[in-house]
């Protein structure tokens, strides 16, 4: 409760004998801030004692209105107008309510002087919201000869926490069914952008699988107790032109080819004719 020096000092200076309270009583609509804070991750029985508004004992509170008691987050407080005493009812929630404000308003006994306090509930956020994917399942088909590195899907998740040691949070790939023999999966995290993307090291083979499923997790960095959701990815192999054509026919050493049109054998030339004036042989006759 603060009250201005040089307005004391006239007051004193003129022999008038008020108390602080009294001093105040006489500023109408004159304000007192006090500020109390609020656990959003308390998670014990309501209502609870929370602490103590001062309200001056020359006072009468006749009416206390704001958040938490007659506006949302309604019925959340309860003040007690004769010992100020603070009673949370119920959760609050730090996304939806940063900080209550409630007004005090009083008179003086004799019911001549108003005033009024302000009084601000401030709520400290917790880790209360897992990081969530923006699919429950994804699902993308590949070539096996997709080369390893290539990127295969993304996937994205958001945290709805307000302060970034909640709100931040990590992919990991959490199982892989059936487990890969020559090969893994693993995940690329883009920093600041809250997505991943699923890749690959080694050599997919179509007849040891033709899918995958992958279990991916994102895990937030809030304390006490880091909080996590996952998603589920499938991804079919399909066929790809991964081998070298090989001939199904081999020719046989030594073996003709087939494929040669075959050598016709070249006429004989007719003998020379015997030159002129020699005489014929006769043929030898044939006997009957």
């Amino acid at each position: 409760m603060e009250i201005n020096p040089r307005c004391l000092f006239m007051i004193l200076s003129l022999g008038v004998q008020l108390s602080p309270a009294e001093f105040l009583l006489r500023q109408k609509r004159n304000w007192i801030i006090q500020t109390f804070t609020i656990s959003e991750s308390y998670s014990g029985k309501f209502p609870y004692y929370l602490d103590r508004v001062d309200i001056d004992p020359n006072l009468n509170v006749f009416e206390i209105t704001g958040q938490g008691i007659n506006e949302e987050p309604r019925e959340l407080l309860e003040i007690n107008k004769k010992s100020g005493r603070v009673y949370v009812l119920g959760p609050v929630d730090y996304e939806k309510f940063q900080t209550l404000k409630l007004i005090i308003k009083a008179h003086s006994k004799n019911n001549q002087i108003l005033t009024q306090v302000g009084i601000n509930f401030e709520i400290i956020d917790a880790n209360d919201n897992p990081p969530i994917f923006n699919q429950t399942m994804y699902e993308t088909t590949i070539n096996e000869s997709t080369l390893q590195g290539t990127g295969l899907i993304n996937v994205t998740a958001t945290d709805h926490d307000s302060k970034e040691e909640n709100k931040n949070f990590i992919f990991s790939i959490d199982s892989v069914t059936p487990k890969p023999d020559d090969f893994e999966f693993f995940i690329n995290e883009v920093p600041n952008f809250n997505n991943g993307t699923i890749s690959f090291k080694g050599c997919l083979d179509r007849k040891k699988a033709d899918k995958y499923i992958l279990i991916v997790k994102a895990t937030d960095l809030g304390k006490p107790k880091p909080l996590s959701s996952s998603t589920t990815i499938t991804i079919y192999i399909e066929h790809g032109n991964r081998h070298r054509p090989v001939f199904m026919n081999q020719t046989v050493a030594g073996a003709p080819d087939s494929t040669e049109t075959p050598r016709r054998p070249s006429p004989q030339a007719p003998p020379p004719a015997p030159p002129e004036g020699t005489p014929r042989r006769s043929q030898p006759s044939q006997e009957t």
